[in-house]
């Protein structure tokens, strides 16, 4: 269990933002994500033959949203790079913005498992992967946090919470569908799952079905 919080930490990049600090991930030329002041962006410009209309539809929410995009002061083009910000943007790219501000992030069973990179509100947490700020209680409550989340925490985000970027997200994946014996004793109702042959205790059991990487 050490062990693999050692690698979750070491898997976050050297550029972990604290408290107030911009962090960017360049993915490409054309795409980088932002993190800045607990708010995501991402800056991105039409791809090579993309038309300013077709790169408008693929990064935006909505077909609104398209339209005020292309109606702005600085409407996309193949040399312009136009920062975007997250409420408006498409599911694809807010998955792609997440996956590279949050290497450490993972689809499980029980939701979507979230290790912060530095100082983050969980009502921006909240924000990110619910859509909804006013979660940030709930979520305090799941995760046993009695404030923001700092570098290397996890923070739980139960499926029934999650956005469709996340929630529709492939998760860790089964080999087969778990086998699971129910029982009760007089400590109460427990579950046993068998390991199988060569199966990792934390990556393949305890991630899938409770979500804790520590």
């Amino acid at each position: 269990a050490r062990g693999l919080a050692l690698l979750a930490l070491a898997l976050l990049p050297r550029l972990a933002a604290a408290e107030g600090e911009r962090r960017r991930v360049d993915v490409s030329e054309d795409f980088s994500a932002i993190l800045e002041g607990g708010a995501i962006s991402v800056e991105a410009r039409p791809v090579e033959g993309e038309s300013a209309a077709d790169f408008a539809r693929r990064v935006s929410r909505d077909e609104e949203s398209a339209r005020r995009l292309l109606a702005s002061p600085v409407p996309p083009s193949r040399g312009q790079a136009l920062v975007l910000p997250y409420a408006g943007l498409s599911d694809e790219t807010r998955l792609a913005a997440v996956r590279a501000l949050f290497p450490s992030d993972a689809r499980a069973t029980i939701g979507w498992l979230h290790v912060a990179v530095g100082t983050e509100p969980l009502s921006a947490i909240a924000s990110w992967f619910a859509g909804d700020p006013a979660l940030a209680g709930r979520l305090a409550e799941r995760n046993g946090l009695s404030g923001d989340a700092t570098r290397g925490t996890l923070v739980t985000i139960p499926v029934e919470y999650l956005l469709p970027p996340f929630r529709d997200a492939e998760p860790i994946p089964d080999e087969e569908p778990p086998r699971l014996e129910y029982g009760a004793d007089d400590k109460g109702r427990y579950a046993i799952y068998r390991l199988r042959r060569k199966e990792a205790l934390y990556s393949a059991v305890v991630v899938r079905f409770t979500g804790r990487l520590h």
